[in-house]
């Protein structure tokens, strides 16, 4: 499920620029083997500013420009789910940083 995140309020100019993102996947759900990849994409305003790919055991940080930006949207995506998984979920993303400098 996408999330939207506002960076500006409406009728006031975007203010930050730069967010940094630290997130990987727990170590113990239970929907994890070593064959799940989850891929995280994210939206400047709409429009597809780049995406990454995160397995079990992997922590990625992402420095993102936001200068000039209103919104991000996060759109976490199975890419690889588990093998043989008749009962289909993807497991969530952790974020363990979220820091926005103007």
């Amino acid at each position: 499920t996408p999330v939207i995140c506002p960076l500006a309020a409406p009728n006031n100019a975007p203010q930050f620029n730069t967010l940094t993102l630290s997130f990987g996947l727990s170590e113990n759900d239970y929907r994890l083997d070593g064959s799940i990849i989850v891929r995280l994409s994210i939206y400047k305003d709409g429009n597809f500013y780049g995406q990454q790919t995160i397995s079990r055991g992997e922590k990625k940080r992402w420095v993102i420009d936001v200068a000039g930006t209103r919104s991000l949207t996060l759109e976490p995506e199975c890419v690889r789910p588990r093998e043989n998984d008749d009962d289909y979920s993807c497991p969530g993303i952790w974020f363990v940083e979220d820091l926005l400098r103007r």
